[in-house]
């Protein structure tokens, strides 16, 4: 699939827009200690970064890994400090 400068430049502006847009709701996800919505919105993210990338690797193929790996990683961040978080809150009330 071949396309224009200009037609390439429009998606790449519209995935980058969205990507930077989407940031948002990731870290709303993160501070409401939400590892799903975090994961979701991290997974967004990487397929928008990816598809601006796309079109100098010219591969899906490795997608599906990318946006898997944001929302496990995302999510396991999320879990990891609202862990660590009721433990802070539980030792200083002890």
């Amino acid at each position: 699939m071949q396309f224009s400068f200009y037609t390439t430049a429009i998606i790449i502006f519209f995935a980058d827009l969205i990507y930077w847009f989407l940031n948002v709701f990731l870290i709303n996800g993160v501070i409401e200690n939400k590892s799903i919505k975090a994961g979701v919105f991290a997974a967004a993210l990487n397929f928008f970064s990816y598809l601006a990338v796309f079109y100098f690797v010219k591969n899906f193929e490795y997608m599906v890994a990318a946006c898997l790996g944001a929302f496990i990683g995302a999510a396991l961040a999320v879990e990891y400090d609202k862990r660590h978080q009721k433990n802070h809150i539980e030792n200083k009330t002890s």
